[in-house]
């Protein structure tokens, strides 16, 4: 079987992302379980981070923030900033040609 990369497959509970050839299995989240969505596609860095930074500090403690991104260093910026905050990724997905981040505030 011939897949293209990466490639995210989901059923009812899981979300599977097969990237460079290894499977991660990832909790999904339910849209219910989703507070705020932030659309940032097509802003270029550092203007996703810092919407979505502006997003979180509007939300209340526990809430859950959705970031949908389309620049590539987002990946990098979210993991980044978040390992150094109070807030939470609790999941990062990779599609075609956008990212999606969940994170929870801290």
């Amino acid at each position: 079987m011939s897949l293209s990369y990466p490639v995210a497959i989901s059923d009812a509970c899981l979300k599977v992302v097969i990237i460079r050839n290894v499977l991660k299995y990832r909790p999904y989240m339910q849209d219910s379980e989703i507070d705020q969505t932030l659309d940032v596609r097509e802003l270029n860095c550092p203007l996703p981070l810092l919407k979505a930074k502006q997003a979180l500090n509007k939300l209340a403690p526990g809430q859950v923030l959705k970031v949908i991104a389309t620049d590539v260093g987002s990946v990098r910026d979210f993991k980044a900033f978040t390992d150094q905050s109070d807030h939470e990724l609790l999941n990062s997905f990779i599609g075609e040609s956008e990212y999606t981040y969940l994170i929870r505030r801290g």
